[in-house]
Order: C-alpha cells, then sequence, then structure tokens
C-alpha cells in the first residue's frame, strides 16, 4: 500500500510540474514587459519616438586623385553627418564625423598599386544610414579616370580625368541622349559634371583628341543610376521537405530586393515558435535553416524579409506536413517543454 501511495505521489508531482510550465511561461512575459515598458518611459522618453529622413547618398570628387573631397547634396532634417568609405583596396575610412549638413570634408588616400577600384560611400544621420553610392577609379602612370558607378537621380556627379605629357581635348556622350562639345584643351587634369532625371543603365563614354586633331579610342562605362524612393522585398521563397518525420529539418530561404539591397529575416515555424529577425544577407542570397518538428498534422512555414532601411515585404508560405505517430513517450514531451522554456530564459 505505501509503494502504491509512493507512485501516485510522484506521478502527482511530474504531472504538476508539467501543468506549472505554462504559468512560468507567462510570469516570465509579463516581467520582461513590464522591464521593456519601464525603459521606453525613464530612458527613451525624448528620443526615437519619430524617426526622420535619412541622408542622401554622399558626392565624391577629387582633382588630384590623393585628395577626395566628399559630401551630402542636403540632409532633408539639417542633421549632422557621418560618412564610411570602403577603398576597394582592403581599407577603409571607418565611420567619420560628425559634420554639419553640405560641409565638404577632404579625405586622404595613396592606394600602393595601379589598377581600377571600386570605392563604395555612405552617410549616416540620427535617422539611419543612406543609399551607397559606387564610384569607379582607374590608376596607371599616364591616365587617371574617377568617376560614379552607381550612383542616383539628379544628383551631379563630378568626373575627373588625368592625361600626362599630352594638350588635349575630350568629348562627352552621357548615355542618355546628350553629348558635350569637345571641351579643352587641358593640360593634366580637367573636370567635368553630369546628373541623370531617370533611373536605369547609361552607356557613359569619352574620347580625346590632341591638338593636332588624332582622336583615340572611345573609353567606356556603364553607370547604373537608381531612384531615391526605396522598395521593398520580395516575399521570399522557401524550398525543403514538404512531409516529413518528426525530427530536425532543413529548409532554405530566399528573397530578392527589387534595389539589391541587403536583407534580413523572420520565420514563423507554425508550431509557436519562430526566428526573430536575422541577417543581413545579400539580395538573392539562399539561406539554410534547421528546425525540429514534433507531432503535428500540418504546419504552415512563414517567413519575411526586410531591407537595411526597413522596409517589410510580403510573407512567404510553404505547408508543411508532420504526421502524428501514435505514440509520445514521456521523454520527448519533457523535451519539448524543456526546450520552450529555455528559449523564454
Amino acid at each position: 500500500m505505501k509503494k502504491i501511495v509512493s507512485i501516485v505521489i510522484t506521478t502527482l508531482f511530474v504531472l504538476t510540474s508539467f501543468i506549472a510550465l505554462p504559468t512560468i511561461r507567462v510570469s516570465s512575459n509579463t516581467s520582461k514587459l513590464n522591464h521593456i515598458n519601464v525603459l521606453n518611459d525613464v530612458q527613451f522618453s525624448n528620443k526615437h519616438i519619430t524617426r526622420g529622413n535619412l541622408p542622401l547618398p554622399p558626392v565624391i570628387w577629387t582633382e588630384d586623385f590623393s585628395t577626395f573631397c566628399i559630401s551630402v547634396p542636403q540632409d532633408p532634417d539639417n542633421d549632422q553627418i557621418y560618412y564610411f568609405i570602403d577603398w576597394d583596396d582592403g581599407t577603409s575610412s571607418g565611420w567619420i564625423g560628425p559634420y554639419e549638413p553640405g560641409e565638404t570634408v577632404y579625405i586622404m588616400h595613396v592606394w600602393s598599386e595601379e589598377g581600377s577600384y571600386k570605392i563604395a560611400a555612405k552617410a549616416k544621420d540620427q535617422d539611419g544610414e543612406s543609399r551607397c553610392a559606387v564610384y569607379r577609379l582607374n590608376l596607371s602612370s599616364d591616365f587617371k579616370f574617377f568617376g560614379v558607378e552607381t550612383g542616383y537621380v539628379n544628383i551631379i556627379y563630378i568626373f575627373t580625368i588625368y592625361l600626362k605629357q599630352y594638350e588635349y581635348f575630350i568629348f562627352f556622350d552621357w548615355g542618355d541622349g546628350t553629348t558635350s562639345d569637345w571641351l579643352g584643351p587641358y593640360n593634366g587634369t580637367s573636370l567635368s559634371s553630369h546628373s541623370w532625371s531617370s533611373p536605369g543603365k547609361y552607356l557613359f563614354r569619352f574620347k580625346m583628341k590632341d591638338i593636332y586633331g588624332s582622336e583615340s579610342e572611345w573609353i567606356t562605362l556603364i553607370i547604373t543610376i537608381l531612384t531615391l524612393d526605396n522598395n521593398a522585398p520580395k516575399a521570399p521563397i522557401i524550398t525543403g521537405p514538404r512531409r516529413v518525420k518528426p525530427g530536425t529539418h532543413e529548409w532554405k530561404f530566399k528573397a530578392i530586393d527589387p534595389d539589391g539591397d541587403n536583407i534580413s529575416y523572420y520565420i514563423e515555424w507554425g508550431d509557436g515558435y519562430f526566428e526573430d529577425w536575422f541577417g543581413p544577407f545579400k539580395s538573392g542570397e539562399e539561406v539554410a535553416l534547421n528546425h525540429t518538428f514534433y507531432n503535428y498534422d500540418k504546419v504552415t512555414i512563414r517567413v519575411k524579409a526586410k531591407d537595411i532601411y526597413n522596409a517589410t515585404g510580403d510573407w512567404g508560405h510553404l505547408e508543411v506536413v508532420v504526421p502524428k505517430s501514435t505514440h509520445q513517450s514521456i521523454i520527448t514531451l519533457f523535451c519539448q517543454l524543456i526546450k520552450r522554456l529555455l528559449i523564454i530564459q
């Protein structure tokens, strides 16, 4: 009789412990929410209530190919500006600043080798980072070129050309139906500017001639001009098994951002678990993730993507059948409950 009573008491204790777990979860969530509310009310009462406008992408130009000027055409909110430049030689400027909006900043940089470089630049203010502008730099002892390769509509970009030892004239075809006259003569460095009013890819080209009329071949560059309007990523595509046994399996997620921005993902597995925003990843990059399902008839995996400017796209869906087993061991039930408890903590 004592043995039977002991077994009954032990069983009641185990069942009571399992029943108490949801209560622990609710208490834990409530405590976290209260903590967040206190922080929002006390520490952040005067910050981040409203989000302002991001700065425009920066403009870079140079006259001597070692000192670079950078500024933003304007900042919509008149905020102070920071700059970041990737020099494409394994080094960067890091975030430098703050500077007043519209202020021209002078930055020195020298490359150790001749060649072609893609220089990426962006700005940020208290509201976030700007879109990235990309510039092409060609360096050789006799000829140098600097100009935008990825820019934005209605922003004026400056192109710098250096030709050694010759007086020369230069002719531009901007690829948008406009051309220049023969400009010059120049001796050494010349600067020209242009802006594009519509997004698209443009075949920019120029040629030179000497004072005797002898012309060079065309020098060409594809310039991509983007709109400043930001587009949200497309609904992600989910690939992986549609029918699985209880256990751990892999699914892959991929989304495309129309602007080519990096993206992050948010995933709901359909069983009460989710993956909070994680990333960023390159647009179109396939991301693999494992998840463990237990006993469910059918679940719907949902995923959405957002870009680095917080534009969030539509949900992508995939239905997965997870057949229920007729018997579920107490160990499996215990593992599920412990997993839920560990996630809360």
